[in-house]
């Protein structure tokens, strides 16, 4: 699994020619959070990069998760997971069109609602959820959360979810 996306970037080639796992990042509210570590995530039918699991760097994610005016909710969740694709498309900008296209994910520099590079993966089954964050809306870390919940191999996000305190 590569850790870091970045190092890649800008060598479209080379990631056409690996069948990738990378891990990123999901800001979302908290209740939402725990519905996606114990369901897994279901694809989203709106954003700039049409149908899919969107997905993006910590710093963007940490962003959504700390953000009322995004999710409503007084707390967030931010959810680290492990994408598999091996078809991507690289673009600059908003694309709908990729699936039909044939390809399994799709990763934009930027959109028309985000100056922020986001990925979308086709398919839910494509993300494995790997931990889930308690995140306190306008904090100015995700790594002061209060909760973390982690996943075991298995189920849909994982398996059983085991939540602990972060020490302070």
């Amino acid at each position: 699994m590569h850790d870091d996306p970045i190092r890649l970037e800008g060598r479209e080639e080379l990631w056409k020619q690996l069948s990738t796992e990378l891990k990123f990042f999901h800001g979302t509210s908290w209740e939402n959070a725990q519905g996606v570590a114990s369901h897994g995530f279901t694809e989203s039918t709106e954003g700039r990069l049409g149908r899919g699991v969107y997905v993006a760097r910590k710093s963007k994610a940490q962003g959504f998760a700390m953000s009322r005016e995004r999710h409503g909710s007084e707390t967030g969740g931010l959810v680290t997971c492990v994408v598999t694709f091996s078809d991507p498309k690289f673009v600059d900008g908003d694309d709908d069109g990729w699936q039909l296209e044939g390809h399994d994910a799709c990763r934009s520099r930027a959109t028309s609602r985000s100056g922020q590079m986001e990925w979308c993966i086709k398919s839910a089954s494509q993300v494995r959820v790997v931990a889930v964050d308690k995140v306190e809306c306008g904090s100015p870390e995700a790594d002061n959360a209060v909760e973390i919940v982690s996943l075991e191999e298995g189920a849909p996000g994982g398996s059983s979810v085991a939540v602990s305190r972060r020490p302070p």
